[in-house]
């Protein structure tokens, strides 16, 4: 099942919604019980291993921000670098049930090493 996700910096501030809309876009594969990104991980987010990893983890914890609205959830996402930032990341309830118990895949996504891209 391939997942689309939206995601929006919201800028350090704190995210009281599910953003209205959001710009910018990704996918990644669920096959079983595993999570695979794709080259449409955005730098941004770090490596697609770390950003899942976490994402999951902190969700298992309790330790995520969710927030719901009309069947779209926002999973308030923590990144590596910059220090404290936090990304929304929209994506449907029911692709959320696909991706939560999964794990991710070592990551595959070609210039991708610890959140920076690869010199030519």
């Amino acid at each position: 099942m391939t997942v689309t996700v939206l995601y929006k910096d919201p800028e350090s501030k704190p995210v009281p919604e599910v953003p209205p809309f959001c710009r910018r876009s990704f996918t990644v594969e669920v096959e079983g019980d595993l999570i695979t990104s794709n080259r449409s991980h955005p730098l941004v987010l770090g490596d697609p291993t770390t950003f899942w990893t976490t994402l999951v983890a902190d969700a298992a914890a309790g330790d995520l921000t969710v927030l719901r609205r009309g069947g779209d959830m926002c999973l308030v996402a923590r990144v590596s670098y910059p220090r404290g930032a936090r990304f929304a990341v929209v994506m449907a309830e029911s692709d959320w049930d696909l991706v939560r118990p999964a794990r991710p895949a070592a990551s595959h996504a070609p210039g991708v090493t610890r959140g920076w891209a690869r010199s030519p």
